[in-house]
């Protein structure tokens, strides 16, 4: 939620944001399968990458909408959990704890910090993200910030996706998934902080609220 857009439509901005992402995602990693390709396939992927999408910003933008009323520690504590929920996810979907102590014990270590990383990830970006009811995100409470957290959640993303294309490609699905998550959220969060910087007839519409104050 940025200082000037209404808070519904700031909650709402994710959903757009997120199915936009998501479908050119979708649609790029299709038309670059090396296959052949149709248009009514390649509508059909976008369409899945679209609806992905608009399910994942919806989805943020719901449990962004929950904690608001929260006290400060009680959205951190949210949010944290929440990360902790993806560490474990990752850690099962990986094998961790059936690979320590085994020949694979030191992949089940690595894969340990980077699920752990993943979740604490998860939880300092939902709660920067994350206003409260008379606030705010952190991320765009000044005039300013968005010009300098947009463009690192964008480098942030970017890296995000060179590391699902280049490592490990075809293995872990899990981590994979949730590094393209991670990214498609990041590159939403930077177009709903940004929107203040755009022309107002190019807005999206007002759908309720007055403007949280600074």
């Amino acid at each position: 939620m940025s200082v000037e857009d209404p808070p519904r439509t700031a909650f709402l901005a994710h959903i757009p944001f997120a199915a936009a992402v998501a479908g050119l995602a979708s649609l790029i990693d299709f038309l670059g399968g090396g296959q052949g390709v149709g248009v009514s396939a390649a509508l059909a992927a976008l369409g899945v990458g679209v609806g992905a999408g608009a399910v994942l910003g919806g989805v943020f933008a719901g449990v962004l909408r929950g904690l608001r009323r929260l006290p400060t520690w009680g959205r951190a504590l949210a949010w944290l959990a929440i990360g902790a929920g993806l560490t474990a996810w990752l850690m099962d979907q990986l094998g961790v704890f059936a690979r320590f102590g085994g020949k694979d014990h030191a992949d089940a270590v690595a894969a340990a910090v980077a699920g752990v990383g993943a979740g604490l990830g998860l939880a300092v970006l939902g709660f920067v993200a994350q206003p409260s009811a008379d606030k705010p995100a952190w991320l765009s409470r000044t005039r300013k910030r968005p010009l300098w957290t947009g463009p690192l959640l964008t480098l942030a993303a970017i890296g995000f996706i060179v590391a699902d294309r280049q490592v490990g490609v075809d293995n872990y699905p899990a981590a994979h998934t949730a590094l393209r998550v991670m990214a498609v959220l990041m590159l939403t969060i930077t177009g709903v902080i940004c929107m203040r910087y755009w022309p107002r007839r190019l807005r999206l519409p007002a759908w309720g609220g007055a403007s949280a104050p600074d």
